[in-house]
């Protein structure tokens, strides 16, 4: 696997512990929307690697997202200096959008698993004509990032809908604990007409997707990407 030279060029925060990253892109760069990337310090190679998910376009520079757990990569990431070099590897992943326009696509993101579902959202929104809905879990408004770009998107888009739900927050007009049978089947039309994408602690991947087995959705309509330890 190709290895590139690149550097931080712009970092903000995007939710409660959470910030984003943009690399420059290298020359002759190409990812898909939703794929990752792995990547390590030049300056810290001790501190070793860590993949993360694009949440732009491919149009864009290099972006992502993390949320900060406690670790040695993280601590580093968090306090680096713009223009510091990094090494990324060649995009990898196979979470990307489906061809078949004719299926609505159906994204499942706990927490910070909505990175790749940005990617494929800025990258296919206005230029494709199936529908596509996201319910989105977390704890709090605070928490879930790229909140007010998601509901911007779909206020503007009508090919799209998102459907957020928050677990230890009241949110009116919201929905109000963990994604279950019952909200898929209030919000999802054609459940058998449609591919699915989760994203997000192992935990959350794995739950969702006994709740879709249940429901009768067949194992090759369903994408899935698991962030342990984020």
């Amino acid at each position: 696997m190709a290895s590139y030279n690149t550097t931080l060029i712009r970092k903000r925060g995007v939710a409660e512990n959470t910030l984003e990253f943009t690399l420059k892109k290298p020359e002759g760069y190409k990812f898909k929307a939703g794929q990752h990337l792995e990547m390590s310090f030049k300056e810290a190679p001790q501190k070793g690697s860590h993949i993360f998910s694009f949440c732009g376009s491919p149009k864009e520079d290099l972006i992502f997202a993390t949320r900060f757990r406690s670790s040695s990569f993280k601590e580093y990431l968090k306090n680096i200096s713009l223009e510091e070099e990094v090494l990324i590897s060649d995009a990898i992943g196979d979470m990307t959008l489906h061809g078949d326009d004719s299926k609505s696509a159906i994204f499942i993101a706990g927490g910070i698993g909505i990175t790749p579902m940005m990617s494929i959202l800025k990258d296919s929104l206005g230029g494709v004509s199936r529908y596509m809905q996201l319910f989105y879990s977390n704890k709090s408004i605070n928490n879930a990032s790229y909140f007010n770009e998601l509901k911007e998107m779909s206020n503007n888009c009508e090919q799209f809908e998102m459907v957020p739900t928050f677990t230890k927050e009241e949110m009116g007009g919201y929905e109000k604990g963990r994604i279950n049978k019952e909200i898929f089947e209030k919000y999802i039309d054609d459940i058998k007409s449609s591919v699915f994408y989760i994203a997000g602690s192992p935990e959350f991947v794995s739950g969702m997707k006994n709740i879709l087995d249940d429901m009768g959705v067949d194992d090759l309509c369903v994408k899935s990407e698991e962030f342990g330890g984020y």
